[in-house]
């Protein structure tokens, strides 16, 4: 398979936490994956901004369980990282 974005990082929004898995790897290598685990709080959530900056990541995707009148829905979304955090901090805010 070949590597389109070579820094990215996948998030599950939980409540509680967020679970960050980042993937870094260029075409012709195997990706490294490194996941971290934060606190919703707004402190932690610019602290996992900084870490997926400081991976170089430039693109997140994320995927959130709603409810929509009583029918669980999905919502899935791909973005920057710094966008993902306003994002989320909306959600849980």
């Amino acid at each position: 398979m070949e590597a389109i974005v070579t820094h990215c990082a996948g998030t599950d929004v939980h409540q509680k936490n967020i679970v960050v898995c980042v993937m870094i790897g260029l075409p012709d290598e195997t990706p490294t994956a490194e996941t971290r685990s934060f606190p919703t709080t707004t402190k932690h959530l610019y602290e996992m901004l900084r870490w997926m900056e400081s991976k170089g990541v430039g693109q997140v995707s994320m995927e959130e369980q709603v409810y929509i009148r009583n029918k669980r829905c999905w919502l899935s979304a791909a973005s920057s990282p710094s966008r993902i955090c306003i994002q989320v901090a909306f959600i849980w805010g």
